[in-house]
C-alpha cells in the first residue's frame, strides 16, 4: 500500500471518528441529560426516558463516575 492511499484512509478514519464523537455527544446531552462538562441532568427531569432508557441513564452515569475515580 503506498503513502498516498494510507494517508487518504488514515484522515477518513480520523473524520470519522470526530463524526461519531460528535454524535454520542448530541445523544448523551440529548437523551440522556449527561453534559460535557460532567454534570448530569436529574433523572427526574428526563420523563420521556421508559425503563430501560432510564437504565441505560444509570449505566452511563455509572461509568462516567467511575471513569473519573480512577
Amino acid at each position: 500500500m503506498d503513502k498516498s492511499l494510507r494517508t487518504t484512509i488514515y484522515n477518513t478514519v480520523v473524520q470519522c471518528r470526530h463524526l461519531l464523537e460528535r454524535d454520542m455527544a448530541r445523544q448523551l446531552e440529548g437523551t440522556y441529560g449527561v453534559h460535557t462538562g460532567g454534570t448530569f441532568e436529574p433523572l427526574e427531569s428526563l420523563a420521556y426516558l421508559d425503563a430501560v432508557g432510564r437504565a441505560d441513564r444509570g449505566a452511563i452515569e455509572t461509568a462516567i463516575c467511575h471513569e473519573e475515580a480512577v
